[in-house]
């Protein structure tokens, strides 16, 4: 096998911890904390142990997945070990509710994991209730999503069901479900339904291999993101911390966003173990760094960091036009200052991220890039193109609507007969992007042929699974579809009007016909456009610009005033300051529900301390 070099950084603090050594590691934004964590375990490779020896502990998929990628990189993994991750060496490189299943004894083999269609589900069969119909309001979470908040939190905090009162959100619960059931009930039929229906939540992967005493029992254990456990998750990985020789962990406790889950910066800093500071910001410049150390030292004592002394680096901060919203609709805005003009104004190459404190600002920061055809990624939920299933398939589609586009019929006989660019064209559709379309299309457009011994010939679905890995030409694709197709569907932004199924929805109307308003070309890659997220799923995040939307909602600025309070929404707008590496753009005001946060006194362009 052939390597790659690996990252030509060295190792902090070597000759006092090698690689073998236990060690917590405080990584400040931008210190390249999961770069040393994938050195230290190269090192450990280097030293004897082999890949099957070292579970690799992440909170989330796509940093799982980086690890992964980066080994097969470097050449310590193959591709097929790549593809195949959860079987082999590599299954204990991943998140921990992932390793939990794996090590589960098989007791989620034939379960699949509970999902937002599923409480939606249950809350219409079993209370007649919706679970996450919009809110008269922006401020009230649907009763659906507070009743199972309630649950979650209880039971990522190990707190019995009894104790209903200690979850933040059940006065709220309370308050706004009339005659609502308790806890107790609640949680009662919601596991009388996940048997029912072969479901699982992912609180019980960990619950069980807590409960069952099951660990990877290997030699070395590395956990990242460690300052967002909570007390479930700190239990389980202090269990599997008796089993390994070399533990390493690693977080920021100033960059402990997860507290709404009971994460807290105490559950890293009781870690006992040598502790390194990584001393280098790769990312922050100077004049961010010190906006956010300003933020830090109200309540935190901050980290001493070598930071880039970029002098073109810029801090600014704009008024926002106002954002519309009410149940579930926006009014949007898309002139001087909106997100499309801020992305143009300062970070035309897209290389930004839109960051706000709630998935509701999100939402119309989203609604406001929608209107205006932007191409964008996000956070499931938020409209992305990249977001699993409801994006990829807008992307999917609009690449089949960009591919067919002025293939229209001669219309010299009354548009009777396909498109003559057909008989030379060697256009073609991935076989993804046939499907999407022609689910999306009047099922009148698809027709069924027969030969000259009137036999029906295969269905277009026949066909398709025909060749499962190949492009599917458009003149093999125009033998099961009818004139008219060809008379609707190739008009580009016009073709919108006419599709079905989930295309119908007023949000994919808007992104697809804007989009293709926009551009007459297929997406190739969506790694070149701005990103919208809440501030709490962009940490580990970066970007040259980031486009940051001050301010708090009600049930935040209303708890402020209890101790501490402050110094925790101190650390998730620490996050949200870290993540340029050249242009921070603070944007005020915009929406009426929203209260400012960040002072002047803060937010000072001209001092550097």
């Amino acid at each position: 096998m052939t390597r790659k070099s690996p990252p030509n950084y060295p190792i902090f603090a070597e000759d006092e911890y090698p690689p073998t050594s236990s060690l917590k590691i405080h990584g400040p934004p931008g210190s390249g904390k999961t770069t040393q964590l994938l050195l230290r375990l190269m090192g450990l490779l280097e030293a004897g142990y082999s890949l099957s020896d070292i579970a690799f502990v992440t909170y989330h998929k796509e940093l799982s997945s980086d690890i992964l990628s980066r080994l097969e990189e470097y050449g310590f993994i193959g591709s097929e070990e790549l593809d195949k991750p959860t079987t082999g060496e590599t299954r204990y490189i991943g998140t921990i509710h992932g390793i939990a299943s794996r090590i589960s004894g098989g007791a989620f083999r034939n379960l699949e994991s509970a999902k937002t269609k599923h409480r939606r589900e249950f809350m219409r069969e079993v209370y007649s209730r919706p679970y996450d119909a919009p809110a008269t309001r922006s401020d009230i979470t649907p009763i659906g999503e507070l009743a199972f908040d309630c649950i979650e939190w209880l039971k990522k905090n190990r707190i019995p069901i009894s104790q209903p009162t200690r979850a933040p959100q059940y006065v709220e619960y309370r308050s706004n479900w009339r005659g609502a059931p308790s806890l107790r009930e609640f949680q009662r039929e919601w596991e009388e339904y996940k048997t029912e229906k072969g479901l699982f939540d992912f609180t019980d992967q960990l619950t069980h291999a807590l409960d069952e005493k099951k660990s990877p029992s290997t030699p070395v254990l590395i956990v990242d993101e460690a300052q967002d456990m909570f007390p479930l998750l700190s239990k389980l990985v202090n269990e599997w911390r008796k089993d390994a020789d070399v533990v390493v962990i690693a977080g920021d406790p100033h960059q402990t966003v997860n507290t709404h889950e009971g994460a807290s910066p105490k559950f890293f800093d009781a870690i006992e173990l040598p502790t390194v500071v990584l001393p280098d910001s790769h990312r922050v410049p100077e004049l961010h760094w010190q906006t956010a150390r300003r933020l830090l030292d109200r309540h935190h004592e901050p980290p001493e960091l070598n930071v880039r002394d970029t002098r073109e680096a810029t801090l600014e901060e704009v008024r926002s036009p106002r954002f519309g919203y009410n149940r579930g609709q926006w009014i949007a805005p898309t002139g001087k200052s909106s997100p499309p003009w801020l992305l143009k104004q300062y970070a035309p190459d897209g290389d930004a991220l839109l960051i706000a404190r709630t998935r509701l600002q999100c939402l119309g920061i989203a609604w406001s890039l929608m209107e205006a055809g932007a191409l964008f990624r996000s956070q499931n939920g938020l409209l992305g193109w990249d977001t699993p299933g409801v994006g990829e398939g807008r992307t999917r589609l609009f690449n089949a609507l960009q591919k067919i586009r002025g293939l229209s019929p001669d219309e010299s006989d009354g548009g009777s007969r396909a498109p003559e660019k057909l008989e030379s064209s060697e256009l073609a559709l991935t076989l993804d992007e046939a499907r999407t379309l022609l689910r999306a299309i009047d099922s009148k457009c698809i027709r069924s042929r027969k030969n000259r011994f009137r036999r029906t010939t295969d269905s277009v679905w026949e066909m398709l699974n025909k060749h499962p890995h190949d492009n599917i030409s458009l003149k093999k694709l125009d033998w099961h579809l009818t004139k008219e197709f060809w008379v609707r569907y190739t008009t580009g932004p016009g073709a919108v009007e006419w599709l079905s199924g989930f295309f119908e929805k007023p949000e994919e109307q808007i992104a697809l016909r804007n989009a293709l308003q926009r551009t007459n070309r297929p997406i190739t890659s969506l790694e070149a456009t701005p990103r919208v997220s809440t501030i709490h799923s962009t940490k580990g995040g970066q970007a040259e610009t980031t486009i940051c939307y001050d301010g708090v909602p009600p049930r935040v600025t209303q708890s402020l005033h209890r101790p501490g309070a402050k110094a925790t929404e101190d650390l998730i707008w620490y996050v949200g300051l870290t993540r340029s590496s050249q242009n921070l753009v603070i944007v005020r005001g915009g929406f009426d529900w929203i209260t400012p946060y960040l002072p002047s006194t803060v937010v000072n362009q001209g001092e550097i301390v």
